[in-house]
């Protein structure tokens, strides 16, 4: 399963966009000093959002008010060798912020609870995703769906007692029954994987973008991923089409990895 990174506050193109970083690097890298602290950020939940690269197995499920980015990443899973970092079967943020259900009521530091008993080693969690896989999923490759909507997308179809609060509480089935309230979509039941630091353009392999910028992300391509695939999308440009598209880069990179 490759991992998806979307810059979503950055363009690829221009003087400020991302196709000039030289890798992908955590704030605290980029930052090159200690992470400020306010004592009004968890500490827990601070760090890690401050210490990692985040990805998603599978499609780019990323999305937040004020995105702009309009290419997404896919890296190969060689880029967990070697790497420090973790896992959980749901998107920490979400948990963070009080729109994961039905944890939300929860205290941060029993959600940061509930984030460390979830967290698997990175070194190991692909195992665990693939028990995971096998137990909520009769067709396990129904995960990588993104053409149903972010609140309905690879539903598992045989949850275990704790994914059924999960999939109960977040995504179509909680927004009919509470109307207006927070939950979170389909990143409930995506994995969140998460490389400390730093990780190298060698491991993109492939880019989604947009159908003008191809011959652009070629060049990227040659220069710094030169196996990487390129592969273009149709639409407006931005978080909902990477993700609704998004499939088909997951299942090409899938039957043809590198």
């Amino acid at each position: 399963m490759p991992l998806a990174h979307f810059p979503a506050g950055s363009l690829f193109q221009g003087a400020s966009g991302w196709s000039r970083w030289t890798a992908l690097k955590s704030a605290a890298r980029v930052r090159g000093t200690p992470r400020p602290t306010d004592g009004k950020a968890h500490e827990g939940f601070a760090r890690l959002a401050d210490e990692h690269v985040f990805t998603f197995a599978g499609v780019c499920a990323y999305t937040r008010r004020g995105t702009f980015g309009n290419v997404a990443l896919y890296l190969s899973p060689a880029a967990e060798t070697g790497a420090t970092g973790g896992a959980t079967p749901f998107d920490t943020g979400a948990l963070e912020h009080g729109i994961l259900r039905p944890w939300d009521s929860r205290s941060l530091e029993e959600r940061w609870a509930l984030c460390a008993s979830h967290t698997h080693a990175l070194d190991r969690w692909r195992a665990s995703f693939a028990t995971w896989l096998a137990t909520h999923y009769s067709a396990p490759d129904r995960y990588i769906e993104s053409d149903r909507g972010r609140d309905d997308s690879g539903l598992p179809d045989r949850p275990t007692a704790t994914l059924v609060e999960l999939v109960t509480h977040n995504g179509s089935a909680a927004r009919v029954s509470v109307p207006g309230g927070r939950c979170s979509d389909r990143r409930a039941w995506t994995w969140e994987v998460r490389l400390r630091d730093e990780v190298s353009f060698a491991h993109v392999a492939a880019l989604h973008v947009p159908q003008d910028l191809v011959e652009d992300a070629i060049a990227w391509c040659t220069a710094h991923a030169p196996s990487a695939e390129v592969v273009a999308y149709e639409g407006s440009p931005g978080a909902d089409t990477l993700f609704a598209h998004g499939q088909t880069v997951v299942r090409m990179l899938l039957e043809n990895p590198s």
